[in-house]
Parts: structure tokens; sequence; C-alpha cells
């Protein structure tokens, strides 16, 4: 049978041992998968919202260019070609310099076309 001290020596002894290896990290969830997932289709992955901030942002409030924008965007051939469309033909010819936000979101959904 141990003592208090045995068990004191003990528990010191454990605090003293180096912590375990934080668990795995858990599964994704749904929403995270979607979040990354490839898209089929671009302007049926851009909600209607985005659309209209897309619009104002990066296509200076012209939604027939948005239009003509994102069909040609989606048709390219590959990830450099639809980056490339998009840095001479669209933000070029922007007034003003784009919402950065905006940018960078459009450019994500074009990366997930891509991917």
């Amino acid at each position: 049978m141990k003592t208090a001290a045995e068990y004191l020596k003990d528990a010191q002894a454990a605090k003293a041992q180096p912590a375990k290896a934080p668990a795995a990290r858990p599964a994704e969830s749904v929403a995270e998968k979607l979040e990354r997932a490839r898209i089929a289709d671009l302007p049926k992955a851009i909600s209607l919202s985005d659309k209209f901030w897309f619009t104002k942002e990066l296509f200076a409030g012209d939604a027939k260019a948005y239009e003509v924008g994102v069909s040609l965007l989606n048709s390219a051939k590959d990830r450099d070609e639809a980056q490339g469309f998009l840095q001479e033909e669209l933000l070029t010819k922007l007034k003003s310099p784009p919402d950065a936000e905006a940018l960078e979101a459009f450019t994500e959904l074009i990366e997930r076309r891509f991917a």
C-alpha cells in the first residue's frame, strides 16, 4: 500500500512529464469542404449579393461587362489564361483601384474554378 508521500511524489512526477501531443485536427465540416471545393460553373457559384458586389467594385457598375467577363473567365482553358484576362482586360480598365476584399474573393472563386 502506498503512503501519502508516495502518491504526492507520483503526482509531481506526472506533472513534470512533457504534455501529450495535441489531438489530431477534427474532421473537416461540410461547410469547410464546400468552401474549397472545385467550381464547375463560375456564374452559378457566385451568390446574388456577391454578383452585385463584384459588379460594383470590379466592373465599374456595368452589369453587362460583369456578365461577359464572368462568362469569358468561366470558359478560359486554364488558371493562367483566366488570371491574364482578369489582369489585362478587367482590372486595367477600372478608373479607380478595386476593393481589395472584393478582388480577393473574386480571385479565390477563379482559383477554385480551375483547381
